[in-house]
């Protein structure tokens, strides 16, 4: 009998589906450099930002060209790395887990993205749960560059070259701080990936800042019960004092 048991549990067990456990979201105020994350392209913590210490730091700089004449070539690319091709397999693109071409704004008017860094993370997340952080978007170009975040596929654009805002530290256009916001609508893994781009040139860099990175999660069921006969307790003692 205790075969059999032992049979039937072991058929139970690979029959059942592998549940992967993802962690939650790590070091989104990167304090910790880029640990937690994966990058492409010019990528590196600086600095600054909006909470602690560091922020993360994007851009469209090369390491050897002179894309920002007159400055001499690499002077906005903190990395040491060049930024990376984007519409060729293992390109930007490829790295967001988009198709090719997605980050082109119109490719049949030759607005193409040429080059751009990025970083990406997995992560659990619930349903209601929120994915908010901050970003910042510079720019020296006065073109269509944009910086971008994807989340679970998703392209939103969160700025891009064509606005007219204050100096920059690097000199040129700089968005300031915004914010960005999600709801997740299903549980499990979920992907997010910023980036940057150049877009109709590889010259003039831009450059994207985010801090801040944090899923909210949503109130549990028995938080909830617990939290509502607290308010009518509380309710029926105010009218109690009236």
């Amino acid at each position: 009998m205790t075969l059999k048991l032992s049979s039937f549990a072991a058929a139970l067990a690979l029959a059942l589906p592998l549940v992967v456990h993802a962690a939650p979201l790590a070091n989104g105020g990167f304090e910790s450099g880029l640990s937690g994350w994966v990058t492409l392209g010019d990528a590196s913590t600086q600095a600054g930002g909006t909470q602690g210490a560091m922020q993360l730091w994007l851009s469209t700089a090369s390491a050897s060209f002179e894309d920002d004449h007159p400055l001499a070539a690499g002077a906005l690319n903190r990395s040491g790395t060049a930024a990376a091709e984007v519409g060729v397999p293992g390109g930007v693109e490829w790295f967001a887990g988009l198709a090719l071409g997605s980050l082109d704004p119109d490719a049949a008017s030759a607005r193409q993205a040429y080059e751009g860094s990025a970083a990406r993370q997995s992560f659990s997340a619930n349903v209601g749960d929120v994915l908010s952080f901050a970003w910042d978007f510079a720019t020296r170009d006065t073109g269509t560059d944009f910086a971008f975040v994807v989340v679970d596929g998703v392209v939103s654009t969160l700025a891009s070259a064509s606005f007219a805002a204050s100096l920059s530290p690097d000199g040129g256009a700089r968005s300031g701080w915004g914010r960005f916001s999600h709801t997740f609508a299903t549980e499990g893994v979920h992907e997010l990936v910023f980036g940057v781009v150049d877009v109709g040139d590889y010259a003039m860099t831009s450059s994207l800042a985010v801090d801040g990175v944090v899923v909210s999660p949503v109130p549990e069921p028995h938080a909830l019960a617990l939290l509502v006969p607290g308010l009518l307790v509380l309710g029926l003692g105010r009218r109690r004092r009236r």
